[in-house]
């Protein structure tokens, strides 16, 4: 009876075979549980089983490495904060969100947050909840107000992949995002007093200074991760940079695009270096201005605003009175500090004070060991009977620098000439959040012309 009853009561098309209440019954019983389980907070964070093992070797590395980045050696130079932000976005360990949420509420520069919140987005949005908890989602709520910023738009995306993901936890308003009760309260780095032999690392809501032990003591010694990631101990930050501009009139239509970007490079490589004192030498037949070095922003700027093109024009322009005001005692350059000469030109010396140029270049490299001369080679210098096409390289190769086809691409140089040793991702990293940041295309894509 009851199989003739199913059979009448099927739909029409429909073979006995095809429908069967057991089978409609696990169906039914089955999405039930499904959206019980996908709508459980539970379901996310409270469990800790499939969390990597604590080592307290790696916790003593992430101790340090937090250390490093709210308490800076120098303030002033922002390569290494930066440097240790761009080593956290590489770390694939959810133990680094802790560090992360325990460095934010340190950083204040724009370069320094979006690293940091870079360094989140290749995390799961559970961990973010879970490791982070809900101080960090307090930071994050925190730097996604104000104007539209790289910072607000990734903290945003953060949030937004936690809220979809997890909106039993935060839930996204039309303004802003709401924490819930339930959103978990994250997780803490043990301090190595209190570790022990095998003791797990705990709780923590949001960040502060004094529970985390960040912040009591001045630090004074370089940690081992810094030697790795910068290029070791003793190795100086501090730069001299003299610029070296032809001011002919064949440079009128570049000039003041050239000021431009040389303002700006020195501007970001003094942010990121801190120790930099820049100089400047302007030239057309003869020396026109001399710019002794400087750590005085005012006296720069005031220097380049007075730069202008007029007069001369021909393929024959001076380089090598420029070079030697360059690497005259005059300029006030200092042993310790790295040093650089950059030109900025669109013709070649005559033909006949070439070799000349050339030698004092190897010279002046041989003798200043830390010592590299620079070029940025404009469109004009590629035209017909404005001397050798390929002069510049040329120079480059004896002053042991880099060819460039714009002035603001020789950020990248710079840094790398003053830290040697800095991981060439890390590098890439910073510059691009720089990059964002400034809203400039070319900062990481230093480029040398291709031969003439």
């Amino acid at each position: 009876m009851l199989s003739m009853s199913c059979a009448t009561s099927s739909p029409p098309h429909s073979s006995p075979a095809q429908f069967s209440p057991a089978r409609w019954t696990r169906r039914v019983l089955f999405a039930l549980l499904f959206a019980t389980c996908a709508s459980s907070p539970a379901l996310y964070a409270t469990d800790d089983s499939n969390d990597p093992p604590w080592d307290p070797t790696f916790g003593r590395e992430l101790r340090g490495l937090r250390s490093a980045i709210v308490d800076p050696l120098d303030p002033s130079a922002k390569i290494q904060t930066l440097a240790l932000l761009a080593h956290l976005g590489t770390m694939l360990n959810p133990w680094s969100i802790v560090v992360v949420r325990d460095s934010m509420p340190s950083l204040d520069h724009s370069w320094e947050r979006t690293l940091a919140v870079e360094a989140l987005l290749h995390h799961e949005s559970t961990d973010l909840a879970r490791f982070g908890g809900r101080g960090l989602a307090a930071l994050l709520i925190e730097w996604t107000r104000g104007p539209e910023t790289p910072v607000s738009i990734t903290a945003r995306t953060c949030l937004d992949r936690i809220a979809g993901r997890m909106p039993h936890w935060l839930q996204k308003t039309p303004d802003t995002w709401r924490v819930r009760e339930k959103f978990p309260i994250g997780k803490s780095i043990p301090e190595e007093s209190n570790v022990g032999g095998n003791a797990e690392p705990g709780a923590s809501g949001e960040p502060k200074r004094g529970a985390t032990g960040v912040g009591k003591t001045k630090r004074t010694a370089v940690t081992e991760l810094e030697r790795r990631l910068l290029g070791g101990e003793g190795r100086s930050l501090s730069l001299d940079l003299v610029w070296a501009i032809d001011c002919t009139g064949s440079m009128q239509s570049h000039l003041g695009k050239a000021v431009k970007d040389i303002r700006y490079a020195t501007r970001i490589t003094r942010e990121l270096l801190g120790d930099v004192r820049v100089g400047a030498v302007t030239y057309r037949d003869t020396i026109q201005s001399t710019l002794p070095l400087t750590d005085n922003a005012e006296r720069i700027e005031m220097f380049l605003r007075r730069i202008s093109a007029d007069k001369g024009g021909g393929p024959n322009e001076r380089v090598d009175l420029a070079l030697r005001a360059v690497c005259h005692g005059r300029m006030k350059w200092r042993r310790k500090a790295t040093r650089a000469a950059i030109f900025v030109a669109d013709a070649a010396p005559e033909s006949k004070r070439i070799a000349g140029v050339l030698q004092r270049a190897a010279a002046t490299v041989r003798q200043w060991k830390t010592m590299k001369i620079h070029a940025v080679s404009l469109v004009i210098a590629r035209l017909p009977g404005f001397g050798p096409g390929d002069f510049w390289r040329r120079l480059t190769e004896a002053g042991s620098g880099t060819l460039h086809d714009a002035a603001d691409e020789t950020i990248a140089t710079l840094i790398k000439q003053a830290l040697p040793g800095l991981d060439e991702q890390l590098g890439r990293r910073i510059l691009h959040a720089i990059e964002r940041v400034e809203g400039r295309r070319r900062v990481v894509r230093p480029k040398t012309l291709v031969k003439q």
